[in-house]
C-alpha cells in the first residue's frame, strides 16, 4: 500500500498466508461437495476451523495491524468513515477500515458457524458430521439446512468486503 509516498506493509506474513490458505480451503470445501468427496471435504473443514482458531489468537496477540482492538471501533466511527468515504474525503488506513474490521468479524463468525454446523450436519445416507448424533433427527435436518445456505451469505460477505 501506498500512502503520502511512503510504503506501508499492512498484513503480516501469517495474514497474508491465513489469507490464501482460507481461499484455498473454501474452495476445496465446494470442490468436495460438487463431487461427492465428503470425507475429504470433512479433513478440510477440521483444517478450516484449526485456521480459524489461529487466526483469532492471531487477532489477540498478533502483530500490531492484524490485532481486532486495532481496528474494531464504535459504530459511531463506522458512520463517519462511511461519510468520508462516500464524499470523497476517505484516507487509507494501515489496517482495515473501520467498515472492514466489522467484515472481518461478520466474516469469522459466518465461517466459525459454518464449520460448527458442517459438525453435526447429516445427509442421511452417505454422510454425517463427526457430532451428528448428538441432535436429533430434526435437529439434524435444521443444521444441515443452515449448513448449506449459509455457504451463499458467506460468498456475498465475502465479495463485499
Amino acid at each position: 500500500m501506498k500512502q503520502k509516498g511512503n510504503s506501508i506493509k499492512v498484513w503480516d506474513s501469517f495474514i497474508r498466508v491465513f489469507h490464501g490458505l482460507l481461499i484455498v480451503f473454501l474452495g476445496g470445501l465446494w470442490w468436495t461437495v460438487e463431487n461427492g468427496r465428503m470425507e475429504l471435504h470433512k479433513d478440510i473443514g477440521v483444517a478450516l476451523l484449526a485456521l480459524l482458531v489461529v487466526r483469532i489468537g492471531w487477532g489477540i496477540f498478533g502483530s500490531e495491524n492484524a490485532r481486532f482492538h486495532v481496528f474494531l471501533k464504535s459504530p459511531a466511527a463506522i458512520l463517519k468513515h462511511l461519510r468520508k468515504l462516500f464524499s470523497g474525503a476517505y484516507e487509507a488506513e494501515n489496517t482495515h477500515s473501520v467498515a472492514g474490521g466489522w467484515a472481518v468479524i461478520l466474516m469469522l463468525a459466518l465461517l466459525l458457524s459454518q464449520v460448527m454446523t458442517g459438525l453435526f450436519s447429516t445427509d442421511g445416507i452417505l454422510f454425517s458430521g463427526p457430532l451428528s448424533n448428538w441432535l436429533s433427527s430434526d435437529g439434524q435436518k435444521a443444521v444441515t439446512s443452515w449448513h448449506k445456505s449459509q455457504f451463499d451469505v458467506i460468498l456475498v460477505v465475502i465479495a463485499i468486503h
